[in-house]
């Protein structure tokens, strides 16, 4: 069972699922806790953040040449 936990909630968070909401789920008191285990799954949600910046950065640029 908590090999099942662990797939659901790295899936989660690789999916985008808020961290606030993951740690509801899995009972933690603390989104630290979440964080510490899973931070492995979180990379996916920083590369994402970080191409939709550069997608904003792009729009603001484009937007001050026009």
């Amino acid at each position: 069972m908590y090999a099942l936990r662990h797939i659901a909630a790295s899936e989660m968070l690789s999916s985008g699922v808020d961290i606030v909401a993951v740690a509801v789920q899995l009972g933690h008191k603390n989104i630290t806790t979440t964080g510490s285990f899973y931070t492995h799954a979180l990379a996916s949600s920083q590369r994402r953040a970080s191409e939709a910046l550069s997608a904003c950065t792009n729009l603001v640029r484009n937007g001050a040449e026009k």
